[in-house]
């Protein structure tokens, strides 16, 4: 049934879907590149490759379940809701980690510990290096703490979409209805 062969409210929720999908993958990628371009001031590696992964498997959702109503039906993506509600949590995850890891009082500890540094006359020219690449890694990821923030809404609305649209085309066919809204 895709987009022309849907009614008026069909083709408002499939809209509002490829909408909602476009936004998670553009937001998606934004942390991709975020998260491509601080590799090399990560310690832990195993926490970023879950962000990367994490990142390229919604960009990869939101691709496909942005285009799949288009051409099909919505329904396979209304059984995606468990997944969206899946990366949901996931992000929740991901936002509460990048969080509390860049927070105000880790960045006083570590801000301080540089000062300390550059007040030593033999150390001063490779804090202050030291200082200005920590200060532009902490600003691009407080950044991505609001990035994985976006994403937790964006699938939190895609999932409850799913999960409205399920629900309401099981109603129609246990109603007798012969036309089943959005499948």
């Amino acid at each position: 049934m895709g987009i022309r062969d849907a009614s008026g409210k069909e083709r408002a929720v499939l809209i509002t879907n490829t909408v909602i999908r476009l936004a998670q993958c553009i937001v998606a990628a934004a942390g991709l590149a975020i998260y491509a371009t601080q590799r090399q001031f990560w310690g832990d590696l195993a926490v970023l490759y879950y962000l990367l992964a994490l990142a390229s498997v919604a960009v990869t959702t939101a691709a496909l379940d942005g285009h799949i109503p288009l051409f099909f039906s919505y329904r396979p993506v209304a059984l995606s809701a468990p997944w969206d509600l899946l990366l949901l949590f996931l992000y929740g995850g991901a936002f509460g980690w990048v969080k509390v890891d860049f927070s105000e009082e880790n960045q006083k500890n570590i801000s301080n510990y540089l000062e300390m540094l550059k007040a030593d006359e033999r150390y001063h020219d490779v804090a202050q290096a030291a200082y200005n690449i920590f200060v532009e890694h902490w600003n691009t990821m407080s950044h991505s703490t609001y990035i994985n923030l976006v994403q937790l809404i964006l699938f939190l609305i895609s999932g409850t979409m799913g999960v409205v649209v399920f629900s309401t085309g099981w109603r129609n066919i246990v109603g007798g209805r012969t036309r089943k809204c959005c499948a």
